[in-house]
């Protein structure tokens, strides 16, 4: 049986999926890690005194990583079998009396905790986000601090590092004692707690005789000492990961370090998976040039089973809109020859361009969930402002004035004074009401505008009705930052041109169907149709595609200002290794190109200065 369980593995694998003591394998983009796993795991639970447990970091690496092992080890390994996340697994661990299902029920038998039969409270989202804004207002220091910069600290802190400062630490007391007071916890609160009763002996280590963990490089200080507890004579360990591709020292991931602490401290065998079978030659080659100049790394001998038959390469564009259209080129391209496409950026914000050239051109996409420019404010005030010159509605002429500045009580006002109805009003019009100076100003500023428009778009000229909207919006904005949205959204809300056998649109065609990409957005998030993804680099990690564009290649972007070099060098490493066929990055704008660049070697394409032409779906 052990034979057929190891059929088709490369000598690499064969040898990692055979080694019956604790090893740390060092497993490269693409090298079949989670297949080797599942055969190994097979190998293992083929002794019927054998329980093995595997750990990962994401619910579907988990449930893929489940279903291999079962296809391979067949049902009856299933009561010996426990796979989920750190999250899950630990729970379980502290509440072993409310374990059901099938599965793992060999290795929860006659387990210990002395947690009780009532599982935690688990705090949701929203209510955590509150805890911290209430925790930094009771210390006085919500002007001081931003929020993302606070619950950075809580979790570094939680996570077992010293806070730097006496005011973090005082932070993450009183967001504790919040948390507390309600009787929630949150999700590292489940780690630690099983930490504790471990630590405390009111909670048995898993009974199992193998135990493997997955992505190893992302572990902290806190799953480092969780799987110290599972370090004796009798189970064997097995962590698999890559610190080349360690990038989350935002989140205190031990990285290249905690690799080394595992081989040091539970004298583990290094092993390797260095055969590549995800890129061709001519992707993994400069993406090994990058990663290679860091220091802090265990090297590697990467090989790229399918050779050669890929390509490479960089391109400088004016500005990002016209990174954005030759970026929606290549997707169309790629789609049209049935070509996974993922478009990938250092920062979300970064793809906010090309998200508006794909959907201006219909050409279909996905974004993560509220990532979406059609979420963005400034893309509803400018459909807003275009509907209620189509059709005015009284709340979307109070939704304007707000964007313009005037306050809740003069729109009180004024919805009293001239109910709905836009007309400029005379001076006594506006001293009966009690609507103030500034708000009087800026109504008649408004209805003056907005007669205008309505003019304009009954002549037919549309385009100079968008112009003036977007020329009023950002006559408004507060900044650069919602300025740069307002030209997005301007692109976005213009209708398409007539050609290649469409019709043209009006304005009502394009809110039309911008209206459907928005009440589509769920359906498209959860199809597996093959669209244009688009990502950060960090929410990459772990997929792949026949085509890779990464846009904003630039210098104080990629690597970040505040980030440290190695660290934004294997972010790069990550991205380029997505790509399996056609890689290709860019520029666009007035910064220079990024040194990760140069480290690639890759060729530039320097193309004649014209106009990008537009991609049609």
């Amino acid at each position: 049986m052990a034979g057929d369980i190891l059929a088709g593995l490369n000598e690499e694998q064969l040898a990692v999926a055979t080694f019956d003591r604790n090893a740390i394998v060092i497993a490269g983009p693409g090298s079949g890690k989670t297949h080797t796993l599942a055969r190994k795991a097979a190998r293992q639970l083929a002794n019927p005194n054998r329980r093995l447990a595997a750990v990962t970091f994401t619910r579907e690496g988990a449930l893929e990583l489940r279903e291999r092992i079962v296809r391979f080890a067949g049902e009856e390994a299933i009561p010996r079998l426990l796979v989920g996340t750190f999250h899950s697994v630990m729970q379980l661990m502290s509440f072993p009396k409310l374990h059901t299902g099938k599965f793992a029920t060999e290795i929860m038998a006659g387990a210990r905790s002395g947690f009780g039969n009532r599982k935690w409270r688990i705090v949701n989202e929203p209510v955590r986000r509150s805890y911290i804004m209430r925790a930094m207002q009771d210390l006085n220091i919500d002007a001081d601090m931003e929020f993302e910069d606070a619950s950075k600290i809580i979790e570094h802190v939680k996570s077992g590092q010293n806070p730097e400062q006496l005011i973090h630490e005082q932070l993450v007391a009183a967001y504790t004692e919040i948390m507390e007071r309600n009787h929630v916890i949150d999700f590292q609160d489940i780690l630690l707690k099983t930490l504790d009763g471990l630590k405390e002996g009111h909670v048995s280590p898993l009974n199992v005789t193998d135990l493997f963990i997955d992505e190893y490089q992302d572990t902290d200080s806190v799953q480092f000492t969780w799987a110290g507890y599972h370090y004796r004579p009798e189970t064997t360990m097995t962590a698999v990961g890559d610190d080349d591709q360690s990038i989350y020292a935002f989140r205190n991931a031990l990285g290249y370090e905690g690799m080394l602490r595992f081989a040091n401290e539970f004298k583990a065998e290094k092993l390797m998976l260095g055969r590549n079978y995800r890129c061709r030659e001519e992707v993994l080659t400069p993406s090994i040039n990058v990663i290679r100049n860091n220091q802090g790394r265990i090297d590697k001998h990467l090989v790229a089973h399918k050779g050669k038959g890929g390509e490479s390469s960089w391109q400088s564009f004016k500005s990002r809109n016209d990174e954005a259209f030759a970026v929606a080129n290549f997707a169309f391209e790629a789609l049209r020859k049935s070509q996974s496409i993922g478009v990938l950026a250092r920062t979300n914000r970064r793809l906010d361009e090309v998200e508006a050239v794909l959907s201006a051109r219909g050409i279909p996409y996905r974004r993560p969930p509220g990532e979406s420019i059609l979420n963005k404010p400034e893309i509803d005030i400018f459909g807003t402002a275009l509907r209620t010159i189509i059709d005015p509605k009284q709340s979307a002429v109070e939704t304007l004035l707000h964007w313009n500045g005037v306050l809740e009580g003069d729109l009180r006002a004024l919805g009293t004074l001239f109910k709905g109805s836009l007309v400029v009003g005379s001076a006594e019009d506006f001293k009966k009401g009690g609507v103030s100076d500034q708000a009087k100003d800026k109504w008649r500023e408004f209805v003056k505008r907005f007669i205008a428009w309505q003019r304009i778009l009954e002549g037919g000229q549309e385009n100079l009705l968008i112009h003036g909207v977007h020329e009023w919006l950002v006559s408004t904005a507060r900044d650069a930052s919602v300025i740069k949205m307002l030209d997005i959204a301007k692109e976005l809300h213009q209708p398409r041109r007539a050609g290649n056998g469409r019709d043209a649109q009006s304005i009502k065609d394009r809110l039309a169907a911008l209206k459907r990409q928005q009440d589509d957005r769920k359906e498209q998030q959860e199809t597996k149709e093959t669209v244009v993804e688009l990502m950060t680099a960090h929410g990459s990690k772990g997929l792949e595609f026949d085509r890779v564009c990464i846009i904003g290649v630039e210098t104080d972007t990629w690597p970040a200002k505040d980030g440290a070099l190695e660290e934004e060098r294997r972010l790069m490493y990550v991205a380029m290794t997505r790509a399996k066929e056609i890689l290709k990055i860019s520029t666009g704008g007035s910064r220079p190109p990024s040194l990760f660049i140069e480290e690639s070697g890759v060729v530039r394409i320097i193309e004649d200065d014209e106009d990008v032409e537009e991609a049609v779906a």
